[in-house]
Order: C-alpha cells, then sequence, then structure tokens
C-alpha cells in the first residue's frame, strides 16, 4: 500500500480516486484483472514477470474478480503511512 501512497502524492498531488480510476478502462468503476496489471506497473510494483500474480492475489485476497475503485480507497485509506 505505501507504493500506492508515494505515487499518488508525487503524481496526483494526493488525489487516489482519480489517480486509480486513470485504469479503468471500461469505465465501470472497477479494476478487473488486466486494468490492474496496468496499475501495478504504473505504480512500480513488481516486475513483468511477477505482476500478473501480485493483479490475481490482490484480486483473491479480497474474494472478487474486480476491484470496486471506491472500496479501494476505503481500504488504501486505512493503510495510509
Amino acid at each position: 500500500m505505501e507504493k500506492i501512497h508515494v505515487y499518488v502524492e508525487q503524481k496526483w498531488d494526493g488525489q487516489h480516486e482519480p489517480a486509480l480510476l486513470q485504469f479503468d478502462a471500461d469505465g465501470d468503476g472497477a479494476l478487473d484483472e488486466t486494468e490492474l496489471w496496468y496499475a501495478l506497473a504504473e505504480i512500480g510494483v513488481g516486475s513483468y514477470v511477477t505482476r500478473s500474480a501480485w493483479a490475481s492475489g490482490i484480486l483473491e485476497y479480497f474474494g472478487c474478480s474486480t476491484l470496486v475503485v471506491e472500496e479501494l480507497l476505503q481500504v488504501s485509506m486505512q493503510h495510509q503511512p
């Protein structure tokens, strides 16, 4: 979560929602595995080889096939440094 916060602070002036919604290619308000992969790539999590495992692991952890951005924001805000 720390890398997400650093990315949002540095690139988006602390604005989490637009920072995450930029990866929502289909505009449904949620990030699927592919959209999450691109978000992790931009943020600098994992490598090209491991990023798919990160994305699927995150979705598995939350028990869903997509991450609703508003829910992700709530979790993210709880873990701010």
